[in-house]
C-alpha cells in the first residue's frame, strides 16, 4: 500500500484489539489455574507478566487513538508493529509458558519494502523532480 487511510488504521486497531483480548483471556485462565502470575510470570518465563503489562500499555495507547488522515501512515505502522509482536511472539511465548494460547491467526503482512518515505529515496527524488518541473513550467 502506498499510503494508509483512516479505514486501514481502524481495521488494524480491530485486529490488535481482538488478539490482545484473546491472549489476555488465556493469561487470565492461567492465573486461575495457578500456572501464571502477573507478578512472578511462569516457572520458565519470570518476566512474562511484566512484559505483558508493558505491551498492553502500548496497545491500549494505540487503540485509544482516533484514526486520522494526517497521521494514518504512522498509526498504521505502529499497529503493524504491534501485530508482529503478538504473532508469533506472544502466541508462542504464552504456549512456552505452559499456558494455552488461542489459535494463531494468519501472520500479519510485512511492511512492503520501498514504500516508506524515508526508506525509499526514489519517492523523494520523484517528488522533488515533479516540483522542479512544475516550477520550470510556470516560468515558460
Amino acid at each position: 500500500m502506498l499510503f494508509a487511510t483512516p479505514d486501514d488504521v481502524a481495521a488494524i486497531q480491530k485486529d490488535v484489539a481482538g488478539q490482545t483480548k484473546a491472549i489476555s483471556t488465556s493469561l487470565g485462565d492461567c492465573v486461575k489455574s495457578g500456572v501464571f502470575s502477573f507478578s512472578r510470570g511462569t516457572s520458565n518465563d519470570p518476566t512474562m507478566g511484566r512484559d505483558w503489562k508493558t505491551f498492553m500499555r502500548r496497545a491500549v495507547a494505540f487503540l485509544n487513538e482516533d484514526p486520522s488522515w494526517i497521521d494514518a501512515q504512522t498509526q498504521y505502522d505502529r499497529g503493524l508493529a504491534l501485530l508482529h509482536e503478538l504473532n508469533p511472539g506472544w502466541y508462542d511465548r504464552v504456549n512456552a509458558g505452559k499456558c494455552a494460547a488461542p489459535n494463531k491467526p494468519a501472520a500479519p503482512p510485512d511492511k512492503p519494502k520501498g514504500e516508506d518515505w524515508f526508506g525509499d529515496w526514489g519517492m523523494l527524488v520523484g517528488v522533488f523532480l515533479v516540483a522542479v518541473a512544475l516550477h520550470e513550467a510556470k516560468g515558460l
